[in-house]
């Protein structure tokens, strides 16, 4: 069960999230510039916003500090190797994306879909090329199999 709740931290209204679950400890976390709460149902409300209070100033400074890496829309943005292209959209209805001065043409109507089909295989050929560099330079092994996904969570069950 999920609840959101608003309190006041220096003058600003701060919305936070309260799920319920069957845990022993309440946790805080920041997530994409909101507040969460991880906590047991019998965990006092008292207690969250003291909790809340208490760390204040790592909260401000967080939320106020997050940037979103991307945003997918006509006159949005998204990050390449630490470089922000503003999104120009171009329908002519082909999965295909350029990148010109400071701004990335999507010439399709699905523009995550195709800007992240353009991403990864940007990404899947810097790989390649700094690989490659490295194994030619340092090494003698043979290239290894390469393989980028979209994952929701940090780390993966590594299987050999």
């Amino acid at each position: 069960m999920v609840e959101t709740k608003i309190i006041i931290l220096d003058q600003q209204e701060i919305v936070y999230k309260i799920h319920y679950k069957r845990i022993k400890n309440c946790y805080l976390r920041v997530e994409k510039g909101e507040v969460v709460i991880r906590c047991s149902p019998l965990f006092p409300q008292s207690e969250i916003e003291k909790l809340i209070r208490n760390h204040q100033e790592e909260i401000l400074e967080q939320i106020k500090g997050y940037v979103p890496k991307y945003n997918y829309q006509e006159d949005g943005y998204v990050y390449l190797f630490n470089q922000k292209y503003q999104i120009v959209l171009k329908d002519m209805n082909i999965k295909k994306c350029a990148i010109h001065d400071r701004q990335i043409y999507v010439y399709s109507k699905n523009i995550q879909a195709t800007i992240e089909m353009f991403l990864k295989q940007e990404l899947m050929n810097y790989l390649k090329e700094r690989i490659d560099f490295y194994l030619s330079t340092s090494f003698h092994h043979v290239f290894p199999e390469i393989q980028i996904k979209k994952m929701k969570r940090r780390w993966q069950g590594w299987r050999p």
